[in-house]
């Protein structure tokens, strides 16, 4: 994530965009006297759309895709072009940071180009998360013209055969590395900004290849790779079925265990794994069963908007389908502020569920100085 925030930011220096620096300044300091008199002193840091739920691919890990018929069927359809703008309005009305484009699949839109190009007309940091199945390299141009800061691509394996079967479609990962390897290639002789990062979703079936996938990463022209770790939250719906295949048992912690120290290792001699230090820190605490050891603000740093107008507080409500408010029922600028989730960001407040780095990292920030900075901390050792 750091690095990400750091291409930002130099973006900004070149620009000389000053007024852009104190809001964000403002924003930074509001957080913590935010949490501390329980109301919002400014609008959340990221804000994240699900474009659409729907996806190509059937991944071990997430039921997103089913959730798109469940929403139609009691619903109705995805918001068109012109209400997701409104809501891009409303985050830029919030004082939004940045916006994060995720699903589904947010390439299955033919609009996203436009969406894209839209929020970064309003002076927004935006990314996209994409499986790259779709990312040709007709497309990967128009994505790169709309000024897009960056673009995340997944992929969970070096081997063909293991990326495949996470993602359950055959063929997968030659297309997403055919197409990166393009998406690269048209952003170099574009002469582009947009910052190119693959992401690897770690889980009992491919956590022992995460060292050989940061210089897989660089091979294939990636300016980072960040790893998304052992999350139960995501499997969701489908978490009884894969739990054996997905998530990290007695047997093999000790083992993800020392693969998380070696990447820890490496992100120390260099900033191509975009996890932070005491973020990859983290995962080790989650392999070993515990609880967040740090206070989540994503209550007042994030807001995630889907397709069909749910609101959640961060992504680990949106994985669990556990929306807080719906824009038929009120603008979010109001709800953002308003008494009910004034409520709702009390029990928010006390959450330590989830690692996800888009919180974490955030997290981390406001703060310091915990037993997590300490080499190797273990919670189960009694640390």
């Amino acid at each position: 994530m750091k690095s990400r925030h750091k291409k930002i930011i130099a973006g900004k220096l070149r620009d000389g965009d000053l007024p852009w620096f104190a809001r964000q300044a403002r924003k930074y300091l509001s957080v913590p006297v935010s949490n501390i008199i329980g109301r919002p002193l400014s609008g959340p840091i990221l804000g994240g759309i699900f474009l659409t739920y729907r996806c190509g691919y059937r991944c071990l890990m997430c039921d997103l895709p089913g959730r798109q018929g469940r929403h139609e069927a009691a619903s109705g359809r995805e918001m068109n072009t012109d209400e997701i703008k409104r809501v891009v309005d409303e985050f830029a009305a919030l004082g939004t940071s940045g916006i994060g484009i995720d699903g589904g699949e947010p390439l299955m839109r033919p609009d996203l180009e436009e969406i894209v190009a839209y929020i970064h007309g309003q002076g927004m940091a935006v990314s996209v998360a994409s499986n790259g199945f779709l990312l040709t390299a007709e497309r990967a141009r128009r994505l790169l013209a709309t000024g897009v800061d960056n673009i995340q691509v997944s992929l969970d394996a070096p081997l063909p055969e293991l990326h495949d079967r996470i993602r359950g479609v055959p063929g997968a990962y030659r297309q997403t590395t055919q197409h990166f390897r393009s998406l690269v290639a048209e952003r170099n002789a574009g002469g582009f900004r947009t910052r190119l990062f693959l992401s690897m979703c770690l889980n009992l079936q491919n956590y022992h290849h995460a060292i050989e996938m940061v210089e897989h990463a660089r091979g294939l022209g990636a300016d980072s790779i960040s790893f998304i770790g052992f999350e139960a939250l995501a499997l969701s719906d489908r978490l009884d079925q894969n739990r054996g295949m997905l998530l990290v048992d007695e047997d093999s912690r000790k083992d993800a265990e020392t693969v998380m120290d070696a990447l820890i290792a490496m992100r120390k001699r260099s900033g191509f794994i975009d996890n932070s230090v005491a973020g990859l820190r983290l995962m080790k605490w989650q392999i070993a069963g515990s609880e967040l050891p740090i206070r989540c603000h994503a209550n007042f740093t994030s807001l995630f908007v889907d397709c069909f107008g749910d609101v959640f507080p961060c992504l680990a409500f949106a994985d669990m389908n556990r929306p807080i408010h719906n824009l038929r029922d009120g603008p979010l600028g109001e709800f953002w502020v308003s008494r009910e989730y004034g409520r709702i960001r009390k029990e928010l407040s006390r959450c330590r569920k989830c690692f996800f780095p888009c919180n974490s990292e955030i997290s981390l920030l406001f703060n310091p100085g915990r037993a997590l900075y300490r080499a190797a901390p273990h919670p189960r050792s009694g640390e």
